[in-house]
């Protein structure tokens, strides 16, 4: 049986969970977030995007600047309390992964993106709506991205590659599985996020709550994702929206709305 009156932290993943299908933010869902924050309850952001991609929601939901960034890799607390920089020959590794598909990459440091093509269509469009807002450095192929990768090395998070070919996208999360040495999760449509291995949105929530001091039986956490199942797992409360992929559905708790009919708000309400 859940407590649900100790509830001190809520994590909420943003694609696919707090914004709809547009990438929008329903009303409903602001609504929400204000409820809990008068219940007492710290609200906070928990996603792979970068500071910059999660920084406007903080004024529109009106919350402190509490996040999760980067899927664990930059834990954000007012100011960074903790980030986790990957390993230059890990970074070249996966370089080469995403060069053998000709996949478009995203080398992210807090707050820079590095990435082997410009950007047009959907992923501008991503940018343009946040999911990928961030400065860019924009490279003219695979061999200028390791360069630019080299001088970046130590500052670099977390790796996205987009692949919109279903069978190479297949082929390339296998590829980066098999090498054991990452966490590799699908984060949104074509997109496969990799961190250093042991590095994920669980940890980064657990990292979180220990510097608020509330225990994890105390946080709930909801999301969609390959990327948010850890979370899910380790909240005392891990709720699946009713898009979320099977794997976060069957570590749920509980299964709200989808993103499209405010399934946040039906979480908030029914939990807190």
């Amino acid at each position: 049986m859940v407590n649900t009156e100790m509830i001190g932290l809520l994590c909420i993943d943003i694609d696919g969970t707090l914004l709809d299908s547009r990438k929008e933010l329903p009303r409903e869902n602001v609504e929400a977030v204000h409820y809990a924050l008068e219940k007492g309850v710290i609200v906070a952001i928990a996603s792979g995007r970068s500071v910059a991609g999660i920084e406007p929601l903080f004024s529109q939901l009106g919350i402190e600047r509490n996040g999760v960034c980067l899927n664990g890799g930059l834990i954000l607390s007012e100011r960074i309390i903790q980030k986790t920089i990957m390993e230059e020959e890990l970074v070249m590794k996966i370089i080469s992964q995403a060069e053998r598909y000709n996949s478009q990459i995203f080398v992210s440091t807090a707050e820079l993106n590095l990435t082997n093509r410009e950007m047009s269509g959907e992923v501008k469009e991503l940018v343009e709506k946040g999911s990928l807002r961030s400065d860019y450095l924009y490279c003219q192929d695979f061999n200028e991205l390791r360069t630019q990768a080299h001088l970046y090395r130590d500052e670099i998070i977390k790796v996205a590659i987009k692949e919109i070919d279903e069978d190479n996208y297949g082929l390339l999360k296998q590829s980066l599985i098999e090498m054991n040495l990452f966490h590799v999760a699908k984060s949104d449509t074509f997109f496969v996020d990799i961190n250093p291995k042991g590095e994920n949105k669980g940890n980064g929530v657990a990292a979180l709550a220990r510097h608020l001091s509330i225990p994890m039986e105390n946080v709930m956490g909801i999301g969609d994702n390959e990327n948010d199942l850890e979370m899910i797992e380790l909240v005392g409360v891990g709720v699946a929206m009713g898009n979320a992929v099977e794997p976060v559905k069957n570590a749920a708790v509980y299964v709200t709305g989808d993103h499209d009919h405010a399934g946040v708000a039906e979480a908030i309400y029914r939990f807190i």
